[in-house]
C-alpha cells in the first residue's frame, strides 16, 4: 500500500536496513532520497497534467486531482497509462462534439441556398452520431 511517497514495503526495508554500518546507512539514505525525488517528480507531473487538462469537470478540493467527465480520471491514483487513455478519450469526444456543431451550423447556413448539400451534411451528422454511439455501418 502506498502512503505518501513510499510504499509500506519500502518503508519496512529502509527501517530493517537502518541497523547496518554507517556506509550502508549513507547508501540507503541516498537510495531513499532518489526514490523520494522520483515520486515527487511524478507527483508534480500528475499535478501539471491535471492543471492543464481542459475540462469542465475538475475537482481539486481536499488535495484531490480528479476530472469527473466520463470516463472519469483520477490524476492522483490512476496509473499514468490510464490517465493518458482518459485524456485521449476526452479529447476525442471534444473533437467529435465540435465537428457535430460545425456540421449543424453549415447545414443551417446551406439549407436555404442548396438543399442537396444541406441534406448531405444532415446525413453525415447522423453518421457521426451513430459512430459515436458505437453503431456499425451496414
Amino acid at each position: 500500500m502506498r502512503r505518501g511517497l513510499l510504499t509500506d514495503e519500502e518503508i519496512s526495508q529502509i527501517m530493517s536496513e537502518a541497523g547496518r554500518d554507517k556506509k550502508s546507512n549513507i547508501d540507503m539514505g541516498a537510495k531513499w532520497v532518489a526514490k523520494a525525488q522520483h515520486a515527487l517528480d511524478e507527483q508534480r507531473f500528475r499535478q501539471w497534467l491535471w492543471e492543464t487538462h481542459p475540462c469542465q469537470g475538475k475537482y481539486g478540493d481536499d488535495g484531490e486531482l480528479q476530472c469527473n467527465v466520463l470516463p472519469p480520471i483520477d490524476f492522483k491514483r490512476d496509473t499514468l497509462e490510464d490517465i493518458a487513455k482518459g485524456i485521449y478519450l476526452h479529447a476525442q469526444a471534444e473533437c467529435q462534439e465540435r465537428m457535430e456543431r460545425i456540421f449543424k451550423e453549415i447545414e443551417a447556413d446551406l439549407a436555404p441556398l442548396h438543399p442537396g448539400i444541406a441534406e448531405w451534411f444532415k446525413g453525415y451528422s447522423w453518421y457521426l452520431l451513430k459512430q459515436r454511439e458505437g453503431v456499425k455501418d451496414e
